[in-house]
């Protein structure tokens, strides 16, 4: 009973710390503000002791690369005594904010636990690339004894992390710690391609996420200096899975791809989450253009266009058709669907995407031609055209009458050539069409004259 109140109050103090407003100005000078200022810097040098101790733990007389189990116990034990001296903390000395500091730190080595795990498993079917130091190489005896030590870790981390998370987001500890180690189960699968590392972490950042918008972007208790701090902590793994392939494996044009997706998301996601200067923000996600438009030239590079390493290549005639519209259709299509979640109006963000669409298209029709750019030409222009009207924007409606004026234009030297092979019947359908165009003109000229400035006044409202 002592020990279950004891945790009660600690429960109390925490989520009393998390959702208390900040002090007001007058206080900050306060002896009592002062000492709390100078303990909280403290505990954030602690931690960051802690931290380096347990990088000179991992790396101190860890250099044999015999087969064995003791490296990773040892370092099962050393997370395990910083868990217990957080509960040492909040149940004895009933200070939570040192108990949260060492909770925290101990739930923070879950990726390095994972690194491990997974480099145990992928001992028992691979072997270390060259150069890879001998302290960061983990041989398992055996299948058995490595597939132990993973259960044995789970059960032995993952109260320990729910503890820190609930230290820190008590309402949220649950999914918090589900989804933590969803992402760190990641580091456990044996590959090490940097194609299929790459498409893991691309798949793993969009999980992630989607998750954290759904489950912790509109909470309160997320929105706190310590919540964004956890709801960052779970790109952690994925971004030492990366770290991993970059330093010690060949790198591809898909990881790199991937990599300037990342960059994309971080600037267009995260930064302005985190930040709370709005100007800033925005000026992050107008800089994500570039990373992400080089990360989809790059992906389409190595999947349809690499000559030597495509996974499907393309030839070449096919090639040069779809050049231009796979690289720019797909990607202003990304850019538009993402100007609905800028921090700005979005406009700006359509109006470039129409800008390079059309622009694209009109490069591919007037370079390579033929029936498809053609098409394609005309198909993206009307795409505009629907689009402005739907969202009441006259920029967006002006280039996709520019673009739909010159595809069309480019098939006026199909009627030359018609022309030129039986001009007699070129003339018949031209004059058959003027004398019945003129008919409907005379016949329903106040309609259409009524039509015309109705559509202007239409205009005059949109953005």
């Amino acid at each position: 009973m002592e020990t279950y109140n004891a945790q009660a109050s600690i429960d109390f103090k925490l989520s009393e710390a998390v959702v208390s407003p900040p002090p007001a100005a007058d206080e900050t000078e306060t002896p009592q503000n002062k000492w709390e200022k100078t303990s909280k810097l403290l505990r954030w040098i602690g931690a960051i002791i802690l931290a380096a101790s347990s990088i000179a733990f991992l790396l101190q007389g860890w250099s044999d690369t015999s087969p064995s189990m003791l490296p990773y116990y040892s370092f099962l034990a050393f997370t395990g005594l910083l868990a217990a001296a957080g509960f040492f903390c909040g149940l004895k000395l009933k200070e939570a904010k040192g108990a949260r500091t060492f909770l925290g730190v101990a739930a923070a080595f879950l990726p390095a636990h994972f690194a491990q795990l997974g480099a145990l498993l992928f001992s028992l079917t691979g072997k270390a690339p060259p150069g890879m130091p001998d302290i960061f190489v983990f041989v398992a005896p055996s299948a058995a004894q490595a597939w132990t030590a993973v259960a044995v870790a789970v059960a032995v981390l993952a109260p320990i992390v729910f503890t820190g998370f609930s230290s820190l987001a008590r309402k949220e500890a649950t999914r918090l710690t589900a989804l933590f180690f969803a992402a760190n189960s990641l580091l456990l699968l044996p590959f090490r391609a940097s194609d299929i590392v790459a498409i893991l972490a691309v798949l793993g950042f969009a999980g992630i996420a989607v998750a954290d918008r759904i489950m912790f972007a509109k909470e309160p208790t997320m929105k706190t200096w310590e919540g964004r701090v956890v709801r960052a902590v779970m790109f952690v793994p994925l971004v030492l899975m990366l770290t991993r392939t970059l330093i010690y494996y060949s790198v591809s044009m898909l990881m790199v791809s991937a990599l300037f997706g990342i960059a994309a998301f971080v600037l267009f996601s995260v930064i302005p989450q985190a930040v709370k200067n709005e100007s800033l923000g925005e000026f992050c996600q107008v800089l994500a253009l570039g990373p992400l438009g080089v990360s989809w030239v790059l992906f389409m590079s190595a999947v349809f266009f690499d000559p030597s390493n495509a996974f499907i290549p393309l030839p070449r005639e096919l090639a040069d058709v779809l050049l231009l519209p796979l690289m720019v259709l797909p990607y202003t299509v990304m850019v538009g669907a993402i100007s609905f979640f800028a921090v700005g109006s979005g406009h700006g963000y359509r109006k470039f995407a129409s800008a390079i669409a059309i622009t694209g298209m009109l490069v591919n029709l007037f370079t390579i031609g033929g029936v498809l750019a053609s098409i394609l030409c005309i198909i993206t222009s009307v795409c505009v055209v629907v689009g402005a009207f739907a969202i009441e924007e006259r920029g967006l409606l002006q280039l996709g009458t520019l673009g739909l004026v010159l595809g069309l234009g480019y098939h006026m030297r199909y009627a030359i050539d018609l022309y030129e092979m039986s001009p007699w019947m070129t003339l018949a359908v031209t004059g058959t069409l003027i004398v019945i165009f003129s008919s409907y003109v005379e016949r329903n000229y106040r309609a259409i004259t009524a039509r015309f400035e109705r559509f202007n006044k239409q205009l005059d409202s949109w953005s």
